[in-house]
């Protein structure tokens, strides 16, 4: 499972998602279609754990999870690799469900 808790980690690391969203999204048929698991995935409207806010749009993602690193393109290389062969699947995807694609990076620095 991808550690999303950055706060108990105690060196400098970094985390590459990409992230899939859209409203009303068949995540199901996405995961089907590009034939890889997410790491994570909601729907519109669920509750965001220890906070009093829901999602606001539904949303599929892979991640790297928090890697001690000091070179950010060795995530982003490994996420890439796993899309690079999906690129006419996504943009089929993309234009059949309105999709929105994002590369998300988070840099920690002890």
């Amino acid at each position: 499972m991808v550690n999303k808790n950055y706060f108990n980690l105690s060196k400098s690391n970094v985390m590459v998602e990409f992230r899939i969203t859209g409203h009303n999204l068949d995540l199901l048929y996405i995961t089907q279609s590009l034939s890889i698991e997410p790491d994570e995935m909601w729907k519109k409207g669920e509750p965001i754990q220890g906070r009093k806010i829901s999602r606001k749009y539904d949303c599929w993602a892979i991640s790297t999870g928090y890697v001690e690193s000091y070179d950010v393109n060795i995530q982003l290389d490994n996420i890439i690799n796993r899309l690079k062969d999906k690129k006419d699947i996504l943009n089929r995807l993309r234009d059949e469900l309105n999709l929105i694609y994002r590369i998300d990076i988070v840099i920690n620095i002890e």
